[in-house]
């Protein structure tokens, strides 16, 4: 039968040889052995791959380590070789079908004005990355080994060719390639990262506190040692025989040192109180850059955003004066403060961004008054809510929003009155403008720590693996909702990754069968 199936002699061996030394049992591997079996084995091994080195990062020791332990090393090839070789298919697909799934999304994409987040990161050289914060879509994700602004430029123009978008904003450190890029190439509003001042604060007046708080440290401690020497030799004298002459004045010399403690405790107060308003200060920067009152959801105008900034730099101020910091810090200060200017400008041009995107809807007075009272700053707070550190902020914003949101409750108001198509309509404008406002670059700070945490486990980041890196994170990993960075940017849920890696990929080798070696023994006696 072999023969006239044109098998040779030794390949029937071997496959008798692999039946008789896998551990499965005669009805499992007849099932693997069909085509259902064959096809469901594949999946199995393209999704440990998939999962566990491309995804989990890890390498395919842990692969052949899942295969073996499944009791699937005897159907399919195990070894390091063979499975790097499925892994450098695996980049070369994922790769192509990440671009033709990109231009396929976009022939449907309806035109937009987007906001992008943008930064360097430094592993084995430098990369670019450039992401739309709102859907967390990976548009540039680049080596290069400039930063000047025609290189941004290119690699932005080159992120956003074939689509049908428009770039208004773009949201940074200071850097003056990325400044440069977004107002004299892109035309577009360029807004200052709201963390960069603070951790320019932090760095100057946390990092000179440091040495007061240290030496105010030691200083109570060596206070309540001597206190605690007086009173243990004060406790002994008690004890001892009396000799003659004038007792101690232990009563004085406890109070004195008594009071060394109070003063070394109240220094190190001061100093611990003056840090924790420091800190609350720099945290309500943060805050004090969104044009609406985060605690009661109120309007404010561009000059009611300066005067909050003015005010948290004026008690930053105050508190560095009362300390006596060094001249270092005053220039921190300096540095930040400078930036007040940038981040009021932001928020004028958003408020002028907003009153012309609400002139340009066809939408009812009525509705529009709605818009600017209660929907945007409700969308506003949301978004602040969304990106809140604990989960006592955003408890205390879901308050401030069941507030503002009132009068969209009330049976006889405006809101209930308008017909349903009429509220999706104002709720997606309403989403819109809230998403204009992007006072941070979080997002891409965050695509950068995950790109460290994968160099680390590479050493590298060549160029096949940094390509799939970003085609995953657009195409297949998904938020809480369910949704991914590709769905939430162009509107429409992409094709499925994994079915196309297991169409395309081919099916899993079959294992060779050899002999096992003995180990000579180099210590055995010459014969």
């Amino acid at each position: 039968m072999a023969r006239t199936r044109g098998v040779s002699e030794s390949t029937l061996r071997g496959w008798r040889q692999r039946a008789h030394d896998d551990d499965l049992s005669d009805p499992v591997r007849r099932f693997f052995e069909t085509p259902d079996g064959l096809r469901l084995l594949h999946r199995i091994v393209t999704a440990a791959l998939v999962v566990i080195v491309l995804m989990g990062g890890n390498g395919v020791a842990l692969v052949r380590a899942f295969l073996v332990w499944c009791g699937l090393d005897g159907l399919v090839a195990c070894s390091d070789r063979h499975l790097h070789g499925r892994v450098s298919a695996l980049h070369d697909a994922v790769g192509a079908w990440g671009d033709a799934e990109r231009a396929r999304l976009a022939v449907t994409m309806p035109t937009r004005a987007l906001s992008i987040c943008a930064d360097e990161t430094f592993h084995d050289g430098m990369l670019l990355v450039a992401q739309e914060p709102r859907s967390g879509f990976l548009l540039v994700e680049k080596r290069s080994e400039r930063r000047d602004a025609q290189t941004w430029d290119r690699a932005v123009r080159e992120g956003i060719a074939g689509l049908p978008v428009t770039i208004e904003q773009v949201t940074s450190d200071e850097a003056d390639g990325l400044i440069a890029m977004a107002r004299k190439h892109l035309g577009a509003q360029h807004t200052s990262d709201v963390f960069h001042g603070q951790h320019e604060l932090c760095g100057g007046l946390l990092g000179a506190l440091r040495s007061p708080l240290r030496v105010a440290r030691e200083a109570l401690d060596a206070a309540r040692s001597a206190l605690d020497k007086v009173v243990a030799a004060h406790a002994a004298w008690q004890g001892a025989p009396r000799t003659p002459g004038r007792p101690p004045q232990w009563d004085e010399k406890i109070a004195q040192g008594t009071e060394v403690v109070a003063q070394a405790e109240g220094a190190l107060h001061r100093l611990l109180t003056q840090k924790a308003g420091l800190c609350e200060a720099i945290r309500d920067l943060g805050e004090a850059v969104w044009p609406i009152d985060l605690r009661s959801g109120e309007w404010l105008s561009s000059e009611g955003v300066r005067a909050r900034l003015e005010g948290i730099f004026d008690e930053i101020w105050q508190r560095a004066a009362e300390l006596g910091l060094p001249e270092r810090t005053i220039a921190s200060i300096t540095k930040a403060r400078r930036l007040v200017d940038v981040w009021v400008s932001t928020v004028a041009w958003w408020n002028g961004q907003v009153q012309r995107r609400l002139y340009e809807a066809p939408v009812a007075p009525e509705v529009q008054g709605l818009m600017h009272a209660v929907l945007i700053p409700a969308a506003l707070l949301e978004e602040a809510r969304r990106r809140a550190p604990t989960g006592m902020v955003r408890r205390a914003l879901a308050a401030v929003i069941t507030e503002v949101t009132t009068p969209l409750r009330e049976a006889e108001g405006v809101w209930s009155q308008l017909p349903e198509e009429t509220r999706r309509a104002a709720s997606a404008l309403a989403m819109e403008c809230a998403g204009l406002f992007q006072p941070s670059s979080s997002c891409v700070e965050g695509r950068n720590g995950y790109l460290s945490l994968r160099h680390h486990h590479l050493h590298a980041l060549p160029a096949p693996w940094l390509k799939t890196l970003t085609v995953l994170h657009n195409f297949v990993i998904r938020r809480d909702d369910g949704t991914t960075a590709a769905e939430r940017f162009f509107g429409r849920e992409p094709d499925d990754l994994f079915e196309h890696l297991v169409a395309v990929t081919p099916l899993p080798a079959r294992p060779r069968t050899r002999r096992r070696r003995a180990v000579p023994d180099l210590f055995a006696a010459a014969a």
